[in-house]
């Protein structure tokens, strides 16, 4: 299930690779408005498995960035941090 999850934010990531550093907003909008589709994610992913499984999914997340080596990828990463502040225990 975690890798389904994984795979479908990181598809989010690619949609968006056109957009430069400073316009990315895969996650959160400029004023910090979390992606609905991507919270909802989350939290599904914490009731089946809590932090833990929020955590599965970040880093399978992580290693796929660090295989395709795009700093934007790093900026995406974060702003889901930020997108699933409060689901669980899961701070940004």
């Amino acid at each position: 299930m975690e890798f389904y999850i994984a795979r479908e934010l990181f598809q989010m990531m690619t949609r968006n690779e056109e957009r430069n550093e400073d316009d990315r907003y895969v996650f959160v909008d400029a004023q910090g408005t979390a992606n609905a589709r991507a919270r909802q994610l989350g939290e599904y992913l914490y009731e089946e498995g809590g932090d833990r499984l929020m955590t599965d999914v970040m880093s399978i997340l992580q290693d796929k960035v660090s295989t395709v080596g795009k700093g934007w990828m790093t900026i995406d990463l974060r702003q889901l941090e930020f997108c699933w502040n409060g689901i669980g225990e899961w701070m940004a």
